[in-house]
């Protein structure tokens, strides 16, 4: 999952607050990108939110407290919002098989 992806959902569950942008350093690294900016820092020019360390860190301190998962609660179960409702909340070999007719040789 994408940080870009990921954000939107924290805000909403107030997981997460956004932070004010930082001063613009005089002095420049490497990987200040002007042409970039980052939501989780309001807009602040520099990177973006795919390469933001502030909420990696923020993301990492939710996995270890528990409140973020990013794991399959049943990997057994497929859901796939693309795939018609009648093959949903089936195990995947069920699935599979109702979609795939089994061709014998």
């Amino acid at each position: 999952m994408r940080y870009t992806d990921l954000l939107p959902a924290l805000l909403k569950n107030k997981l997460v607050q956004t932070r004010a942008p930082a001063r613009v350093p005089e002095r420049l690294s490497t990987r200040y990108r002007a042409d970039l900016t980052c939501d989780f820092h309001q807009g602040a020019p520099g990177h973006d939110i795919e390469h933001c360390f502030a909420l990696k860190k923020v993301v990492q301190k939710l996995i270890e407290a528990n409140l973020l998962s990013f794991k399959d609660p049943d990997p057994g179960m497929q859901i796939n919002h693309l795939v018609p409702e009648q093959y949903q909340q089936q195990p995947r070999q069920q699935a599979v098989q109702q979609r795939i007719p089994h061709i014998q040789a």
